[in-house]
C-alpha cells in the first residue's frame, strides 16, 4: 500500500538543504565576510574552516583548495547575470538594439554593485591564483557570447561581419568595462558616481557597435 501520508514529508525534506549544502553554504559565506575584511587572501584554510564553523578536513571534503573556494563564490555572484545577459540577447521585447546593449552595461553595474567585494577579489587575486583567473575568463566567454551575437545582429561598424573582429571587440570592450568598475569599487562611490559611470560605458559600447546614431 501507498504511504499517502508519507510523501508530502520526503518532498519536504527533498526541498530542505542537506547538511553538506548548508556547510558548502557556511564556507562560501565565510569566504566572502573574510574578503569583506581583507583576510581572505592571507587566510589559511583552517582559518577559512575556522571562520564556518568547520574543521580542516570539512573543507577538504567540499573543497580542494582555497583557489576552489573563490572560483565557486565568483560563479555563485555571477551566475544570475550570465542568464540576464542571455536574456537580453535573445528578448523579442527588449526594444531597440541601442536599448539591448544599454540593458548588458547596466546589468554589469548592477553585478558590480552587489558582488563588487567577490568581483574585486576575483581581480585582485586572479593574478596569484591562476584557478580564479581562469574561471573569471570562462565566465567571461558565458557572457561574451551572447553579446557578440548582439554585434552581430545588430552591429554597423565593420567587425560586426568579421566572427573574429566581433569577438575581439566585445573581449575589449568586456575588459575596459571590468577595469573601470573594479577602479570604481575599490572606493565607496555613491549610486549617482556608478551611474554616471555606466552612462558613459554605455556610450562607448554603442559607439563601438555603431548604434550611436
Amino acid at each position: 500500500m501507498i504511504d499517502t501520508e508519507a510523501s508530502p514529508r520526503r518532498a519536504a525534506r527533498a526541498e530542505t538543504p542537506s547538511k553538506g549544502d548548508r556547510r558548502e553554504r557556511d564556507l562560501l559565506d565565510a569566504a566572502g565576510r573574510l574578503l569583506a575584511n581583507g583576510e581572505f587572501g592571507s587566510a589559511s584554510i583552517s582559518e577559512i574552516a575556522a571562520e564556518a564553523g568547520l574543521s580542516r578536513a570539512s573543507f577538504y571534503f567540499y573543497f580542494a583548495s582555497k583557489q576552489a573556494l573563490l572560483a565557486s563564490l565568483l560563479d555563485d555572484a555571477v551566475s544570475q547575470f550570465n542568464g540576464q545577459i542571455a536574456s537580453v540577447v535573445e528578448s523579442s521585447g527588449i526594444g531597440s538594439p541601442a536599448d539591448a546593449v544599454r540593458a548588458t552595461v547596466e546589468a554589469a553595474a548592477e553585478l558590480w554593485w552587489e558582488h563588487g567585494i567577490v568581483l574585486r577579489a576575483s581581480v585582485e587575486l586572479g593574478t596569484v591564483m591562476p584557478e580564479v583567473y581562469e574561471r573569471t575568463m570562462a565566465n567571461f566567454a558565458v557572457v561574451g557570447a551572447p553579446t557578440v551575437e548582439l554585434l552581430r545582429r545588430y552591429g554597423t561598424v565593420h567587425e560586426a561581419h568579421d566572427d573574429d573582429a566581433a569577438s575581439a571587440l566585445v573581449s575589449a570592450l568586456m575588459l575596459m568595462s571590468e577595469r573601470n568598475y573594479f577602479h570604481l569599487m575599490r572606493g565607496a562611490p555613491t549610486i549617482a558616481e556608478r551611474d554616471s559611470l555606466t552612462t558613459t560605458l554605455q556610450w562607448i559600447w554603442l559607439r563601438s557597435f555603431g548604434l550611436d546614431g
